[in-house]
């Protein structure tokens, strides 16, 4: 029988980058979560629908729980899943900020925190994706195997994921490509920057999922599925907020839909993941 030595760790690099992650996004849930609607003050550029910043804020809660879970990972295989999908989430995230450039408070705001945080903005994510990218190629060289699948996700719960997968995917890759055609069927007003800072997230979480569909074993998973039932329920609670901002419809209540399963699947993925942690201690 194998020991851990016999398996690819997880390398100072990628717990450095998780662990450097957990405080800015813990940052970013504090600007765009619990202050929706200063914006203009406190991050990289204006959002004129507290809503939209609230579902952007929801996004890096969950990225805290997912980076702040995985961080002290020793092992590649338990830690991989928190880095491909959030490597594209930056990527789409860095283009869609040189696309609308302009809109940022670099170009558009004299007030100096405004400023300040377009630019650490600007700063962190052009970096970003060449630290996570470097990171998972010197992971793929790195010496070991994987440990063996010995919890694989039952049938019922791949069926659940695999369409919460085709329906981030579907919805968010033409809302980033074509986000004035598709973003009127969004459940709130979007503009072209919020329409793709949206779906950056939405893509994201998409691959994220699939990744761990495609782990298939709950202990590589258990970071993954609190951070989705977290990630579900701020989106719920932000509804709340700022129901005033709802534009109701099938959109509407097909959002819903994906968000109270999104609770479900995560919490019931999450309870079931940390007894089989626990059995296995």
């Amino acid at each position: 029988m194998k020991n851990n030595t016999d398996y690819k760790p997880s390398l100072p690099l990628t717990r450095g980058w998780l662990n450097f992650a957990t405080a800015v996004e813990i940052v970013a849930v504090l600007q765009l979560y619990f202050f929706s609607t200063s914006t203009d003050k406190y991050f990289a550029w204006t959002i004129a629908v507290p809503l939209t910043a609230a579902f952007l804020g929801a996004g890096f809660g969950a990225g805290f729980i997912l980076v702040f879970l995985y961080r002290n990972e020793t092992l590649w295989a338990n830690a991989r899943v928190a880095l491909p999908g959030v490597l594209v989430f930056t990527l789409l995230t860095l283009l869609a900020t040189f696309i609308h450039f302009d809109k940022f408070h670099i170009v558009s705001s004299t007030l100096p925190t405004a400023v300040f945080f377009s630019w650490v903005w600007l700063i962190i994510y052009s970096a970003a994706p060449i630290v996570q990218a470097i990171a998972i190629w010197q992971q793929t060289r790195a010496a070991g195997g994987d440990p063996p699948r010995q919890h694989p996700l039952p049938a019922w719960l791949k069926i659940a994921l695999g369409s919460h997968v085709a329906i981030m995917l579907l919805v968010g890759i033409p809302l980033f490509l074509a986000p004035a055609v598709v973003s009127p069927l969004w459940p709130w007003a979007l503009t072209l920057l919020t329409a793709r800072a949206v779906s950056a997230w939405v893509i994201g979480i998409g691959v994220i999922l699939g990744h761990a569909l495609w782990e298939n074993e709950w202990s590589r998973i258990r970071g993954g599925a609190l951070a989705y039932a977290v990630y579900s329920a701020m989106q719920i609670i932000a509804l709340f907020r700022f129901p005033d901002q709802i534009i109701f419809g099938p959109s509407f209540w097909m959002y819903i839909a994906i968000l109270v399963s999104g609770v479900g699947l995560g919490w019931y993925g999450w309870i079931t993941a940390q007894k089989i942690h626990r059995a296995g201690k």
